[in-house]
Order: C-alpha cells, then sequence, then structure tokens
C-alpha cells in the first residue's frame, strides 16, 4: 500500500468548496422519485427512509468534492394534517461547513432530508 504525505491543508481551494445550494435541486429530485415509488410501491417507512439517505449520500459524493464528510438524516412521516419541525444545531466551522434541509410532501407523506457536509482537513 502507497504511503502518501499529508498536505497540511487547513482550508479547501476555492474552487473545489462545496456549496449547499448546488445540491438542493438533486436532494429534491431523489425525494420526489423515492416518494413516489414509495406510493405506489406500498413499502415500510423504514425501507424508504433507509433507501432515500443511501440515494442522497450518494448522489452527494458523486458531485466529486474531495475532502468533505457527509451526513445524511431523513425523516418521513404520514401526512395526517400534523405539524412537525426538525431543528438541529452543530459545532463546527461555518466558513467551510455547511447543511442543507429539503422537504418534500404529497397528499399521504412528507420526507425531510437534511444534509451535513463538514470539510475534511
Amino acid at each position: 500500500m502507497p504511503k502518501f504525505e499529508n498536505t497540511y491543508k487547513l482550508s479547501p481551494d476555492e474552487h473545489k468548496r462545496f456549496y449547499a445550494y448546488k445540491l438542493q435541486p438533486q436532494i429534491l429530485k431523489t425525494l420526489k422519485n423515492h416518494v413516489e415509488k414509495y406510493e405506489t410501491e406500498g413499502k415500510s417507512n423504514s425501507n424508504l427512509t433507509r433507501d432515500l439517505a443511501d440515494a442522497i449520500r450518494i448522489d452527494a459524493k458523486n458531485m466529486g468534492f474531495q475532502r468533505y464528510k457527509l451526513v445524511v438524516f431523513v425523516t418521513v412521516g404520514d401526512n395526517v394534517g400534523q405539524d412537525v419541525r426538525v431543528a438541529s444545531r452543530c459545532l463546527w466551522n461555518p466558513e467551510f461547513d455547511n447543511c442543507i434541509s429539503v422537504t418534500h410532501k404529497t397528499k399521504t407523506l412528507w420526507a425531510t432530508a437534511t444534509v451535513y457536509i463538514i470539510y475534511n482537513d
């Protein structure tokens, strides 16, 4: 196994930064596709949640940004007139780290996906 030297980089190159807004359309598309497929096939919410998280993580990694860790948090529920709020706080470097949250609702379901994007120096 080859041994690599440390780059000692403490910040990402400007053209290699991961901006959360670039990921938003892809997350929304994935949410819509999976929720529609779930409604027609009738899978359980736990399967939908796991499948959504995996698909969103793969989509984010395929954007080609190096040196970033991704954490994907997905919540799914039945849409029966209730109100749900999801909140979080993070201890990180706001200059390089970011998060994005996207929600999709249908007549029967709602799904919220939050992706935490953390620079790994």
